[in-house]
């Protein structure tokens, strides 16, 4: 299973969480790639990895998927 959620921030640029069911090690440990103009951030939690993605240009993405990971 697989889902994934799309937002829209203030400056309307789309910021989405995706996750998958995975019965990998947990792994909190985040690691952040950025690809031309979009930046991820992974990392793997009790039962799913989870990426979030967002504008490379967003020097938050990591504080954002920290606040993630967190919360769920």
């Amino acid at each position: 299973p697989v889902g994934q959620l799309v937002y829209r921030n203030s400056d309307s640029e789309v910021i989405a969480i995706s996750f998958a069911k995975s019965l990998a090690p947990n792994d909190t440990e985040m690691r952040e790639v950025i690809r031309d103009d979009i930046g991820l951030v992974t990392w793997q939690g009790l039962q799913a990895s989870y990426v979030l993605t967002g504008p490379s240009s967003d020097a938050y993405l990591d504080t954002l998927a920290a606040k993630v990971a967190r919360i769920i």
